[in-house]
């Protein structure tokens, strides 16, 4: 299979704000002598207009990380 280069973006969208997180995921299949691997790159992130990329870095990365990178895997 071929190596996969992804860019999207996750939103979470509530009543009074919306979350978005740019990303880019990276697949490299695997083979029966080499495992496959999986990179994500969150490139930026916005609180309504407002850029947090810092702030995600610092307080949010292990909280939302996962949902981000699920969400990749489903939307490639």
């Amino acid at each position: 299979m071929k190596d996969i280069k992804s860019k999207g973006t996750y939103c979470i969208v509530q009543d009074k704000y919306t979350l978005s997180i740019d990303y880019t995921y990276y697949v490299e299949w695997g083979d029966y002598e080499t495992p496959g691997s999986e990179d994500l790159e969150i490139t930026a992130v916005y609180l309504d207009e407002a850029d947090i990329t810092d702030f995600y870095w610092d307080y949010l990365l292990d909280i939302i990380d996962e949902e981000v990178i699920q969400y990749a895997r489903e939307n490639v």
